[in-house]
């Protein structure tokens, strides 16, 4: 009896330093994905200043010119700033906005050992198809498609931890 109790006790304390090991992993993770989000956030707010400020300078085309860029280039300039890129920002902004605070609740729930949400992790996936389908439709890049292979990576890995650690806990 007394040996069954002493390995009871052993198993019990590996679960628990098992349970603490997964808790600090998502920890880990979770704060990777919060400021990889808090990172998109601040380009956004870039590409809406720079969007207005390219709108701005196109009123004023001899300030390219001063410059160096032709014609032809200004001309696809002003063609590329449609309202659907300013569209796609805000959306992005948005996105990324709603996913900084879903993430940050999930950082609490895991020091707090309560139920993890999967909601950043879907939308963090389904968002990340935009990029993707317009790099596809616009043209291929190899940083791009890395950047967001290693995203789909890092959300997958998160979303499997979170739910190991809910079915666990």
């Amino acid at each position: 009896m007394r040996k069954l109790l002493v390995h009871l006790l052993k198993v019990e304390g590996a679960l628990m330093i098992s349970i603490e090991k997964l808790e600090g992993t998502l920890k880990s993770l979770n704060m990777t994905l919060f400021i990889w989000k808090i990172l998109s956030l601040v380009m956004d707010v870039f590409g809406i200043a720079g969007y207005y400020m390219n709108m701005a300078i196109l009123k004023h085309p001899e300030n390219y010119e001063k410059s160096g860029m032709t014609s032809q280039q200004i001309e696809q300039l002003r063609n590329s700033m449609t309202p659907w890129v300013l569209i796609s920002i805000l959306l992005a902004l948005v996105v990324n906005a709603i996913l900084v605070y879903l993430l940050f609740r999930n950082h609490r729930a895991v020091k707090n050992k309560d139920y993890i949400s999967y909601w950043p992790y879907y939308l963090s996936l389904a968002f990340i198809i935009l990029p993707i389908i317009n790099q596809v439709l616009s043209g291929f890049s190899w940083f791009s498609t890395v950047l967001y292979l290693v995203q789909v990576v890092l959300i997958v890995f998160t979303y499997l931890k979170a739910k190991q650690l809910n079915e666990v806990g």
